[in-house]
């Protein structure tokens, strides 16, 4: 259960996708805990030890504290400190995925192209955006088909930014999340 919510507050939407994951990984700890605990029983997947002894409960809670932390990093290792390969309209560039970047347009999530590589696109409406710095007007465009990290995407909201630092700046909540 203590995995399951994890999950659901780190990846919200794809709780289904990982659920029977995470399954096997809370019966596989609760398996590891009754072979430390002599007194532990597993009854209708909670563990329960007969009586109360400090030194059992600073092993379980110790444990759990280990097992979140290396969770934790290796999920946000694995895809955060990547640049994620991006190809649309025959170009290919690479898209940094920016976990503060909270933009949607009629509720679907806005990634931002730098100008060089969106030159024959109408541009359909403009938005103001929050910076670190300031609120910025950016021109909207929409990308009929895009595939980023090997998933193809349709019709994708992009902004038009004039910054040379990055060439795509993704919206985490691309994939439902799991960018």
């Amino acid at each position: 259960m203590y995995f399951f919510i994890l999950t659901f507050f780190y990846f919200q939407k794809q709780i289904y996708i990982y659920y029977p994951l995470y399954i096997f990984i809370y019966l596989s700890v609760l398996t590891v805990m009754q072979w430390l605990v002599p007194s532990a029983i597993i009854f209708q997947g909670i563990l329960l030890i007969e009586g109360f002894h400090i030194h059992l409960v600073m092993i379980l809670g110790v444990f759990a504290l280990i097992i979140t932390y290396f969770y934790i990093y290796s999920c946000r290792e694995r895809v955060h400190n990547k640049l994620v390969k991006v190809t649309f309209h025959d170009k290919q560039c690479y898209g940094f995925i920016d976990t503060g970047n909270k933009v949607t347009y009629k509720g679907c999530p806005v990634i931002f192209l730098n100008q060089k590589l969106v030159l024959d696109y109408p541009v359909i409406d403009c938005i103001w955006v929050d910076t670190a710095h300031c609120t910025e007007k950016v021109d909207l465009i929409m990308i009929p088909d895009i595939t980023i990290h090997h998933f193809k995407l349709h019709h994708v909201y992009a902004g038009i930014i004039s910054s040379d630092m990055y060439e795509c700046i993704l919206n985490q909540q691309l994939l439902g999340g799991l960018l």
